[in-house]
């Protein structure tokens, strides 16, 4: 596994930036102000953008008018889940959680670059090192201070950070070989563990007709996208 030269692994410095910096701070933040189940169904509207405009990214993606399809669809369940017996609204921790959105489509196109070449534990590795250097600077900076350590803890951080470190290294392993639209279409599954474990952990009430409508219209909205017509999408 050769190190990668200075050009690369400033490109994984962004991703850095906005993977672990800029996305966690916006997702923690933003979770503050509103419930876990709804940020899961926010969250894919960074998916939903790249899917649908995937050819400005990328050569192999190709223009596609089920893609704009798909995207007033998936917009359209966006909508969905922020409207109130009287009007649509968005709150700040929304707004955060969409930010958050937007940064993991802009990571995952740099990286997608970059794990062509580099291994994915490099890209692991400087990404979540960079971040998460800039979070802890910026939380002393505010005032942060760090908690007192207990074996509980410990262990709970030890488990983050080994459940994070897997997570990104394989899905910058994949990366090589896959294209991202198609993942993002994969990763669409993480709404529905949000939503459950929502309901059993934390007590939030899932059980609603906008947030049913919101994840119907947003998974046809990314499967619209995706779809080019022939016969090998429909199995």
């Amino acid at each position: 596994m050769s190190v990668p030269p200075v050009k690369s692994a400033l490109n994984i410095v962004w991703v850095g930036i906005f993977a672990v910096a800029l996305h966690y701070a916006c997702t923690y933040i933003g979770l503050s102000m509103t419930e876990s189940s709804k940020t899961a169904l926010l969250k894919q509207a960074g998916a939903l953008i790249y899917i649908c405009f995937s050819f400005l990214f990328f050569k192999d993606e190709k223009f596609s008018i089920f893609k704009i399809v798909g995207a007033i669809i998936g917009f359209c369940g966006i909508m969905a889940i922020n409207l109130s017996s009287d009007s649509i609204s968005f709150s700040l921790g929304d707004i955060l959680i969409l930010c958050a959105s937007i940064c993991t489509v802009v990571s995952n196109v740099i990286s997608r670059r970059s794990a062509q070449s580099i291994s994915p534990l490099w890209i692991t590795g400087i990404s979540q090192l960079f971040g998460g250097l800039i979070l802890f600077i910026v939380s002393l900076l505010l005032g942060g201070v760090l908690p007192q350590f207990t074996v509980v803890g410990v262990l709970v951080f030890a488990y983050i950070c080994a459940a994070s470190i897997t997570a990104y290294t394989l899905w910058y392993h994949i990366l090589k070989t896959n294209e991202l639209s198609k993942l993002f279409i994969i990763k669409f599954a993480e709404p529905l563990f949000a939503c459950v474990f929502g309901t059993i952990l934390l007590g939030e009430d899932i059980f609603r007709l906008q947030y049913l409508a919101a994840f119907l219209l947003i998974s046809a909205g990314i499967l619209v996208g995706h779809y080019t017509g022939k016969k090998s999408d429909i199995k």
